[in-house]
């Protein structure tokens, strides 16, 4: 039935024209352009970044500041060269490993944030954009923003840095009116056309969300200001929305391309797996989650993707029944921001489990209630 769904929306977008996604713009503002050397620069100092010597590529990103001190990217990168030299965990979206951060990395955060909070005192939009980014509490996130936006409201990272905490509230109106506000301001600014992607894909536009992820990719693989995590991941996202529109074979092509880079990664597991639903290979799609969850053991949604498989493919309510109570187990300690929402649907599950264990069976004889 989904499948047949799908086709359908694929024929209706056909005869309409196709998905409306807008084309990207070459222009870049002084906040995102760097020249030749300035990229250059950047890619050795994250090469270093990558090769565990996070203390060397703090030096050249530094110096690049120096020459071009109004690219944000440079901050952001400085940010990470310095999080990266204390042990901590990438704050790029779709970077970390899930893993809940322990007393000491915790303290060592929050002293990193004081030290761009005195940055973004003395500093411009840059500092007080690159601040904000690093908050957990979103109220001061959104003061950091408010006057970078007294220094400059022409600067689309403020209003995009306020449709990624609208995303993270679930105010999917204030994503929208802040998107937009970007676009206007800048429509060449990459973070924006990433975000607005990810929004289609969430408001169930797989056809155009896939459009727009791909032509997101193809202008920021590559390019050393963009964390290849995020190219990755929109290359995952585009294999699922393979699978949501009806077309595993061609979600099997870009896990194929994706291999190289993600060996054994538990989110390509996971993509591959829901290929492999789609394709009726259930066997292979569980042992595919498994993967994920060994490759992971923290991640929510390998967890999740076999509780539905055991639920919907096996129909197996014993086995469901005690993946889901893993997926509830796992939620209650989770910092993922889907943790809530599994933690409700694997509630919901259990309860309707247990209230259809504890009532009586109908009488012999008796008519089936509607």
């Amino acid at each position: 039935m989904i499948r047949r769904l799908a086709a359908l929306v694929l024929l209706l977008a056909a005869a309409c024209g196709g998905p409306s996604v807008r084309e990207l713009p070459r222009e870049q503002s002084r906040y995102d352009a760097l020249n030749i050397t300035g990229l250059r620069g950047l890619r050795d100092a994250r090469a270093l970044l990558a090769s565990g010597h996070a203390e060397e590529a703090l030096v050249e990103i530094s110096a690049l500041r120096v020459e071009d001190p109004e690219c944000v990217y440079l901050a952001l990168w400085q940010q990470e060269a310095e999080i990266s030299a204390r042990g901590l965990e990438s704050v790029w979206p779709g970077s970390g490993a899930g893993t809940p951060a322990s007393s000491e990395q915790e303290a060592a955060m929050e002293q990193l944030r004081a030290t761009w909070r005195a940055r973004a005192e003395s500093g411009g939009v840059v500092e007080l954009v690159a601040a904000a980014r690093l908050e957990q509490d979103p109220a001061a996130a959104r003061a950091l923003l408010e006057r970078a936006a007294k220094l400059d409201p022409k600067c689309a990272w403020i209003p995009y840095a306020r449709a990624f905490l609208a995303a993270q509230d679930d105010d999917w109106t204030a994503v929208q009116n802040e998107l937009g506000r970007s676009v206007a301001l800048d429509p060449a600014h990459l973070p924006t056309f990433w975000l607005e992607a990810w929004t289609l894909a969430r408001g169930g536009d797989p056809q155009a969300a896939s459009l727009a992820l791909e032509r997101w990719a193809e202008r920021a693989r590559g390019d050393p200001r963009i964390d290849e995590h995020l190219v990755q991941g929109a290359e995952l996202d585009i294999a699922v929305l393979s699978v949501i529109v009806g077309e595993p074979k061609v979600a099997r092509e870009w896990l194929d391309l994706l291999e190289s880079e993600l060996p054994g990664e538990s989110r390509a597991l996971c993509a591959r797996a829901c290929a492999e639903q789609a394709l009726d290979h259930i066997d292979s799609a569980l042992k595919l989650v498994r993967a994920a969850h060994e490759a992971a053991p923290n991640a929510l949604l390998p967890l999740v993707q076999e509780a539905l498989i055991w639920e919907h493919w096996k129909k197996d309510p014993q086995q469901a029944e005690e993946a889901w109570s893993a997926v509830l187990t796992a939620a209650r300690s989770s910092p993922e921001l889907g943790a809530l929402f599994e933690r409700l649907r694997a509630r919901v599950v259990l309860d309707r489990e247990a209230k259809a264990a504890a009532k009586p069976a109908p009488p012999e004889g008796a008519p089936d209630t509607p």
